[in-house]
């Protein structure tokens, strides 16, 4: 098939799009065998679908939607559940505010006396540092101050308890404590307006610019009473933002409230443990080999510690499971249950926090380990980290990486898809989504690196659905194509053949055995020229939608209508065993329906139409040259050959004979149980070789008849004398034979014919050597 043909396609455009268009003259059978590459998605057709989804996942990934960025949390979160951090030896201690501790020291908050009691001996035991995540907003309640003016007050009161007032106040001796100790306090960043500044104790340094429009801002803050705040070593914030989810996956080590500077309880608690006065904050800029227009923060350095971060200050954690042996219930420091030793052992040269896990106070998160935990754990689990450095790790480079790899593999399956096979192409799908899996998956368990597959992953699929749909949607397009281009030329059941396997089909030309039929209307040029147009296609189309039928009905191709003729053939495209005898019984079926048109024509309206419509059909079997035929700038799926010609001549024929169906001697060959009757020998017009040429005047089951038998049988003895030149025993044979004829089997024009051939002869002999072949002289 040549270039142009592609372009031009006709009636056969639809077989080519339903196999393939990058199909050759070869058989769809072939091509089928090519998976997709008999696909109809042009190569354009699927660079543009590609591109769109490529293109989509594209502004995805750098819109980053929420639902998409929940599924990347929730992945990174079964990575942390499939491989927790193991625990690392790590100078931390928790004391507890737990239940128990309650329970035997009463409701909080406690007197201050009390965790000043804890400070004491925790500080006297040798921490390096006490962080608290508490916030002591408010004065003592239980200061003898307090107490003394709340007993005053009482009716019964008999004196002003000036004893009391005289005792020291509660919060100066837990201020004395504080002032003692190594002591970092808690507070909590808001976003309410608070024109004044948390009392940082912290020095901050710069490695580049101050990277403040990339913190977490926040606009006030909770704070601790002043007498305490006074007597901190260091302040840091207790705040951890959540995700929407409200799981905490990563600690904010700095954050600002305007221009101010906050360190996290973490980061300060570590920076007072190692003596360090400040923090070093290094930003994007700091190399002058890389400028940038809005400086972002790369890392923070306390002491020996340099911990990388995210652009805003944040730390991703990779949580452990916890370590009961750092925990102490805050009741046996209170209560004196540890022996100095064991306090030492406990508290010596280690970071203590002191938090609370008790239900009632509240302090409960979410982490990707466990749903309910409490705060002080995590600010632990960042301390650990940040000595170990093990936290993971999500930098910015990773995120232009996942990028390139969505556009790369794009690509690449764009590109190659639509040239494999359905299986192949899926093995290629698959195989881009487990490395893609397995690079996320080896990154983290091997490097700590949050590199996130979903958009690659989301986008190949949908790549892959893209291009299956495009392809589904087109072929049942192009089938839909088929039935109805084919349900005016094909029977129904060939045409749901060809839809569901278009590899029967063969393009292009090839040599097959056909029958082929030929029908035409008598006398249409006589008529016709007495008819005005618009009732000469109203007769037309009433004849040709019965006549079509009849032959569709029997499995038939059709090739054309001519005016009044009908060309159609059996064979081809597809494969017919009894292809003669579905053209007979289409031949008798049309002479069946004719008889129904002339009764619906006799109550029309048409004008000038004739009485009744006569019809003559010619039939004939041998190799035909089948396939699309015509020009580069149209062309059809026809048939031509010798049998194709022998057919039409034989419609031709059956004018001079006078009879509605006449076949050739192939046919004939293959038609032997139905009521066939040799009628001659005989050399058409355009044709050298003779052939012997029968009249079909019924079915199977007229050819049973003992009529019909009589009159075969009379009709060749006749034709042999004929042949024999025996002029006068033939004429008498004839004639005997027109005796023998019935009202459904009427060869009386053929025998007249005959008889006035066999008269002509008697006065003109045709010599002592002829062959019993009469040459036809017309058409």
């Amino acid at each position: 098939m040549t270039g142009a043909l592609r372009k031009h396609l006709d009636v056969l455009k639809v077989w080519v799009t339903a196999g393939a268009r990058s199909l050759t003259t070869d058989s769809l059978q072939s091509s089928s065998q090519r998976g997709w590459r008999k696909s109809n998605l042009l190569p354009l057709e699927s660079a543009l679908i590609g591109l769109l989804v490529l293109a989509l996942f594209v502004g995805l990934n750098l819109a980053r939607p929420q639902i998409m960025e929940s599924l990347t949390l929730a992945l990174f979160d079964s990575y942390q559940r499939a491989q927790p951090r193991e625990p690392q030896a790590a100078p931390i201690r928790i004391i507890d505010i737990d239940e128990e501790s309650l329970d035997r020291l009463g409701q909080w908050p406690w007197p201050r006396t009390q965790i000043a009691n804890l400070v004491d001996k925790t500080s006297q035991a040798g921490a390096a540092a006490i962080g608290f995540d508490i916030v002591f907003a408010e004065p003592d309640r239980t200061s003898p101050q307090r107490i003394a003016r709340i007993l005053a007050s009482n009716p019964s009161a008999t004196q002003n308890f000036e004893d009391l007032k005289a005792l020291q106040d509660h919060d100066d001796i837990l201020a004395e404590s504080f002032g003692r100790a190594k002591v970092v306090g808690g507070t909590i960043l808001t976003h309410t307006l608070d024109m004044t500044r948390p009392n940082v104790r912290t020095g901050f340094a710069y490695s580049g610019s101050p990277p403040l429009e990339h913190l977490q801002k926040y606009r006030g803050f909770i704070n601790n009473i002043p007498v305490l705040d006074d007597n901190l070593s260091g302040l840091g914030s207790i705040s951890i933002v959540r995700d929407r989810d409200r799981v905490i996956r990563r600690v904010q080590l700095i954050s600002a409230i305007e221009d101010t500077v906050v360190p996290s309880l973490a980061l300060e608690t570590l920076r007072v443990a190692t003596g360090a006065q400040t923090i070093l904050i290094k930003s994007s800029d700091s190399n002058a080999e890389a400028p940038s227009t809005t400086p972002h923060v790369t890392s923070v350095k306390v002491g020996p510690y340099t911990i990388p971060t995210n652009e805003t200050g944040e730390v991703w954690l990779h949580y452990s499971k916890e370590v009961p042996s750092r925990v102490v219930p805050a009741y046996r420091l209170i209560e004196g249950d540890l022996s100095a030793e064991e306090m030492r052992d406990l508290f010596e040269g280690v970071i203590v926090l002191v938090g609370t896990t008790s239900a009632g106070l509240r302090d409960v998160v979410a982490t990707p380990l466990e749903a309910y935990k409490h705060g002080v754990f995590v600010h632990a689990q960042a301390i650990e980290q940040m000595v170990h450095n093990s936290f993971l790790r999500r930098p910015s480079w990773v995120i232009g990486a996942e990028l390139v790899g969505l556009i790369s593999l794009g690509v690449l399956l764009g590109v190659l898809l639509p040239l494999l096979g359905p299986m192949w192409g899926a093995g290629l799908s698959l195989g881009l989504l487990s490395l893609t899996a397995l690079t996320s998956w080896t990154a983290f368990s091997s490097a700590s690196l949050l590199v996130n597959p979903i958009y690659i992953m989301f986008g190949l699929i949908s790549m892959y659905l893209a291009l299956t749909w495009w392809q589904y949607f087109r072929t049942e397009q192009e089938r839909a194509a088929v039935r109805a281009a084919f349900s005016r030329y094909l029977s129904p059941e060939m045409v749901e053949r060809i839809a569901r396997d278009p590899s029967q089909l063969r393009l292009g030309g090839e040599t097959r055995e056909l029958t082929v039929l030929f029908s035409d209307i008598r006398d249409f040029s006589s008529f016709s020229e007495n008819m005005s147009p618009e009732d000469l296609t109203s007769l037309l189309n009433r004849f040709h939608t019965p006549m079509t039928d009849a032959v569709l009905s029997h499995q038939a191709t059709v090739d054309k209508y001519i005016g009044d003729s009908i060309m159609a053939f059996w064979n081809a495209p597809l494969s017919i065993a009894d292809h003669p005898g579905q053209a007979a019984e289409a031949a008798l079926e049309m002479v069946k329906r004719l008889a129904t048109v002339n009764r619906s024509l006799s109550s029309s309206r048409i004008a000038g139409r004739p009485k009744d419509l006569r019809i003559g059909v010619g039939l004939n079997t041998g190799d035909c040259c089948v396939g699309n035929l015509g020009s580069e700038q149209h062309f059809s799926y026809s048939a031509l050959g010798d049998a194709v010609n022998l057919a039409s001549r034989l419609e031709g024929l059956t004018k001079q004979y006078g009879l509605e169906i006449l076949v050739g001697s192939t046919t004939a060959e293959q038609l032997s149980d139905y009521a066939l009757i040799e009628l001659d020998l005989i050399r058409v017009v355009g044709r050298q070789a003779p052939e012997r040429i029968f009249a079909l005047v019924g079915s199977k089951d007229v050819a049973q008849g003992a009529s019909f038998a009589a009159l075969r049988e009379q009709v060749e003895r006749a034709l042999a004398l004929y042949r024999s030149q025996n002029w006068d025993e033939a004429r008498d044979a004839f004639t005997q034979a027109k005796r023998k004829l019935t009202g459904t089997i009427n060869v009386g024009l053929y025998i007249d014919v005959m008889i006035a051939r066999i008269e002509n002869y008697k006065t003109s002999p045709p010599g002592a050597d002829w062959d019993g072949v009469h040459t036809a002289t017309e058409k």
